[in-house]
């Protein structure tokens, strides 16, 4: 059985492209649905380790309204001001 927005197809594809086992594509699936119930946004994704989603997700941590906080400095080198911007409110710059 698949995770609700995730085809038994799309994980399939998923674990013989990078070698995931289902039960570990499961758990990813888990954390990722209980980081976005906490508010947090697809976008977040892009600038946030892995650690630091499951720390979010462990702790209960809702989304800010101003992530800049969080933004590493690689990051914000790469992008514009106003991509900054985009990317702090929620959205994809």
């Amino acid at each position: 059985m698949a995770p609700e927005g995730c085809t038994a197809g799309e994980m399939e594809r998923v674990r013989t492209n990078h070698r995931i086992r289902i039960d570990v594509l499961k758990d990813i699936m888990k954390t990722l649905w209980s980081f976005r119930l906490l508010g947090w946004l697809p976008s977040d994704t892009l600038y946030l380790t892995w650690s630091q989603v499951e720390e979010f997700v462990a702790a209960g941590t809702q989304r800010p309204a101003d992530t800049l906080d969080l933004i590493p400095d690689w990051f914000t080198r790469r992008h514009t001001a106003d991509e900054l911007k985009t990317f702090r409110d929620g959205g994809d710059a």
